[in-house]
């Protein structure tokens, strides 16, 4: 995914910062579903140097108030799985009080 997104490949492409990319989730079952990947490759958090760590928190705080400032969202939700993709990365999903029942 990140050597798509280097190569300009990647139609879904957002922006990138200082510590990630960030694209807009190819589902969108929540409006304004994002994906951050870390630049940093790492399998944890915890194993990344604690100021890049840092800077991809407060980087994606910031991506998080962009989303709300467009979508209002009810609730932002933060995933940060990795266990099908082991580089970090954080999953944005904007929830909305109005959800049809199959998405709660």
């Amino acid at each position: 995914m990140i050597g798509r997104i280097k190569a300009g490949a990647f139609p879904d492409f957002i922006a990138e910062l200082k510590s990630c990319y960030v694209i807009l989730g190819d589902q969108q079952f929540y409006r304004g579903y994002c994906v951050l990947f870390a630049k940093l490759h790492a399998t944890e958090l915890y194993l990344m140097p604690a100021d890049t760590a840092r800077l991809l928190s407060d980087e994606m705080r910031l991506v998080a108030e962009a989303i709300a400032a467009v979508v209002q969202p009810w609730k932002m939700n933060y995933e940060c799985l990795g266990n099908s993709e082991p580089h970090v990365h954080w999953h944005l999903l904007p929830r909305s009080k109005n959800e049809p029942e199959e998405l709660r």
